[in-house]
Formats: structure tokens, sequence, C-alpha cells
């Protein structure tokens, strides 16, 4: 059963010249990353090569990750970093249709231009960089930016070890009654807390955001996978860790549903689900600790 998964897995990891990666979809399209700041599409043979979608702030370290088409190739899903200053993630989910229409923030919605439409509130943080001048770490640098889920903008701030500073956000657009999250950023490396419930029309205090260590490298969303009856998408997170999806998220949530019950397997950086209706529920993937050795279970199961 193993090798029905395998070639989905493998085209994964396509590796053209002078381009980051490559998937074809079902109709024959091939879409690829070219240097982390646009995705383009052509024909099998070669043909018709187009740029299908690219921002500004798309740049290499910052731009286009992975990609994968859904299972009846009439939408992309790709990982990107060009909104990693106003979000919780380093890199997110976004889709688009094959024709370049229909493009939406998956993980961490809405996008920050869907802001205007929320009532806004006022957010107070306290930043507390816990870290010592003695100690050598991320956290010793003393200079964050910081954000809330739903602000238009991130703050620079400035915290040198063992001190602490009160910023405070103007207009946070409220998602409604759940928890919107809080992020200092350091280059790659992220911190954050859960934050608090914008209150419409209301100044809060959230939850204080403590600075220490190295933070997080990379914590986002990256190698999407794509369920086989194109409802949910699974990712690979900054520590390796597998979650899942829904296409249609509520948004302002940050919180995602895990790909394994129980403690997950370690060093997981390479998965699919099954490509069949008849597999639909199976996953195969890789686990590091001792060797890398290859697994299948059933979605939400447990690592043996």
């Amino acid at each position: 059963m193993w090798k029905q998964f395998l070639p989905s897995l493998i085209i994964a990891a396509i590796i053209l010249p002078g381009f980051n990666q490559a998937h074809q979809a079902a109709a024959g399209n091939i879409a690829y990353i070219k240097d982390e700041k646009e995705i383009r599409v052509m024909k099998a043979d070669g043909s018709g090569d187009h740029r299908l979608w690219t921002h500004v702030n798309a740049q290499p370290h910052s731009g286009v990750e992975d990609l994968a088409w859904s299972p009846d190739g009439k939408e992309l899903v790709f990982s990107s970093g060009h909104e990693s200053a106003t979000s919780l993630f380093h890199s997110d989910l976004y889709l688009i249709k094959q024709d370049g229409t229909g493009y939406r923030k998956l993980t961490n919605s809405p996008d920050v231009g869907a802001y205007l439409k929320y009532p806004k509130g006022i957010v107070n943080v306290t930043v507390k960089n816990n870290s010592y001048t003695f100690q050598s770490s991320n956290a010793t640098a003393g200079v964050f930016f910081v954000y809330v889920a739903g602000a238009d903008a991130p703050q620079q701030v400035t915290v040198p070890p063992g001190t602490s500073k009160t910023v405070s956000f103007k207009s946070v657009a409220d998602f409604g009654n759940k928890a919107q999250a809080v992020v200092a950023i350091y280059g790659n490396y992220r911190w954050f807390e859960a934050g608090t419930d914008v209150q419409a029309g209301k100044a809060v205090k959230a939850p204080d955001l403590n600075i220490s260590g190295d933070g997080i490298e990379y914590f986002g969303a990256f190698r999407p996978a794509w369920r086989s009856d194109g409802s949910e998408i699974c990712y690979r997170t900054g520590v390796c860790t597998v979650e899942r999806i829904p296409i249609n998220p509520p948004e302002g949530e940050f919180v995602y549903n895990p790909m394994f019950s129980g403690k997950a397997p370690f060093g997981t950086c390479s998965f699919d689900w099954g490509p069949t209706p008849a597999l639909a529920n199976q996953v195969i993937y890789t686990e590091n600790s001792t060797e890398s050795a290859i697994y299948q279970m059933t979605e939400g199961g447990t690592h043996a």
C-alpha cells in the first residue's frame, strides 16, 4: 500500500535548475516557485509559462516556500512569509485558483487587507525581557518587532535584558469571542502568547509577553499536502510536527488540529495523505528519532 503514496511524496520534492519546487496538477499544469519571489505555471510540455502570483514582500527567506495542487487541480495552496511581519507565523498558507483569482489567507486568517470590515479595539501589551545580560541568546539583542493579531502594523520596541515596556496598539480588529495572539519577532525567531479577547470600542490588557532564550526559528506552516477529498490541508510546523486545517477555517483562529493524537513522532519532515477515496484517511510519514523510517497510520492515530 505504501507504493501508492510514494509518487506524491517524490513529486513534492522535485527541484528544477534555478527554481525551488514544482508540483503538477491533475490537469497537467505544472506550478513552480522561482527565486522564492513568484509562483509560475506552465503546461507539461513546457509551453505557456507565465506568472500566477507574486508579492512585493515575497523575497528570499521570507517568500514562497512550498506549494501543492488540490486533488481536482483547480486550486493551489502555497506557503509564504510575505506577511510575516503581520502574522503569528513566519510563514502562512494561502490559496489561489489556477487562473490567478480567489487569493486568500488560510492560516491566521484573515489577510490584513480584510481588517477594515471588523470593529476595532485597543490592546496594551507589556513586553518583558527575562534574559540576563551575561547570557548569549537571541533575546539579549533587546530590539524586537511586536505584533497583535488584527493590528494594522507591528511596532518596534527596545527592551534590554531584565527590563519591560508596555506598548499600545490603538486599532486592532476584533475577530469575535476568541483570543488574538501576541508575538515578538527577532529576525527569523519568534516568541508568542495566546493573547487576549479584543473588545470593540474598549481598551484591554493582554497577558505579558515574556521573552527569553532563542525563541522558535521559522515558526509557521510549511510543506502543505491535501486530503484526497479536498476538505483539509495538513502542513509541517517549524518544529517538525504536523497539523491539519480545513480549507474554510473560522477567521481569527490560530490553533489547528494535530495530525497525531498523543505524543507526536520525532522529526516528521515528510508526510502525505492517501491519494484515493479508499485511502483518504490514511497517512504516510517519516520519523527520525533513532533512524529514518517510514510509517503508515489512520489520520488522528497514535504513532507506534
